[in-house]
């Protein structure tokens, strides 16, 4: 997403909210207003929460219940976000990208936050009342505290991910080594009977499949291989053969562990102004 289709796609959203068309999407929040900081930052909890990581937009200056722009000042966005960021306990959601720009002489500006790094995202309470910490969920257009399915729905690809960035180092040091070692495939599988990579960005899903597609290849590969018993010069051959698929595995292997740690690597946003 770049800053020029972040404006295209947050004009086309306006244009529907002005004409009174339902937006339906569900990433997408409109607001008239600033809202205060500890409202803003349940609300973007829940949101974010509930986008298991998906990226969401929220734009200001559009009041979509009487389809007209209300507009703001851009100016505020800086001293507003730090405040919002302030009433979450960890890491808020990460904004990525902002927008300033106008429409029928109205100032709006369009926010683009990234979910996928550090959920759930926790709201700290008011200072001494209860409860001191909620993971709010965004249901339809109501804020709510989480449940556990919806909290595990969020923790256990967390989990899996964690188990897999490990096994990948494993098999990265197998593939370091000579030829000959089996790749580890267990957290691979459990997190795809599972249904984890249906949370993840299809960038991240198609580079571990791809990796693990070879793995499996080379695995097999290499244990026929070591069963093999027949002649000398077929041995050899095969032998040639598995040591090829070995180091494109390799290479693939590598670049998953590059992947999955760019991927862990939790980095906040600074915002300046």
């Amino acid at each position: 997403m770049t800053t020029t289709e972040l404006e295209v796609w947050s004009r086309k959203i306006v244009s529907i909210a002005l004409e009174g068309r339902k937006v339906e999407d569900s990433r997408i929040e409109l607001k008239a207003k600033w809202i205060p900081a500890d409202a803003a930052a349940k609300r973007l909890a829940g949101h974010a929460n509930a986008a298991r990581g998906e990226n969401i937009m929220w734009i200001f200056g559009v009041d979509e219940n009487n389809k007209k722009l209300a507009s703001v000042d851009p100016d505020e966005l800086g001293d507003w976000y730090r405040s919002v960021e302030k009433r979450f306990d960890g890491f808020a959601p990460r904004l990525v990208l902002d927008v300033r720009f106008e429409m029928s002489d109205s100032a709006l500006v369009s926010l683009y936050f990234d979910t996928r790094h550090e959920p759930p995202f926790v709201v700290k309470g008011e200072t001494g009342g209860y409860p001191e910490y909620t993971v709010p969920w965004r249901v339809g257009t109501a804020t709510r505290a989480a449940n556990r399915s919806q909290l595990l729905s969020i923790l256990v690809p967390q989990l899996a991910m964690s188990e897999l960035k490990s096994e990948t180092e494993y098999n990265k040091a197998v593939a370091a080594g000579s030829f000959g070692g089996v790749f580890r495939t267990d957290h691979f599988c459990r997190a795809l009977a599972g249904g984890v990579f249906d949370s993840i960005s299809s960038d991240v899903r198609d580079q571990i499949l791809t990796a693990y597609a070879k793995i499996d290849f080379c695995n097999q590969k290499t244990i026929g291989y070591h069963q093999f018993s027949g002649n000398w010069n077929a041995r050899e051959f095969l032998g040639q053969e598995t040591l090829r698929v070995f180091h494109e595995t390799r290479d693939a292997i590598n670049a998953l562990s590059v992947v999955l740690t760019s991927e862990s690597a939790n980095e906040n946003t600074v915002l300046d102004g």
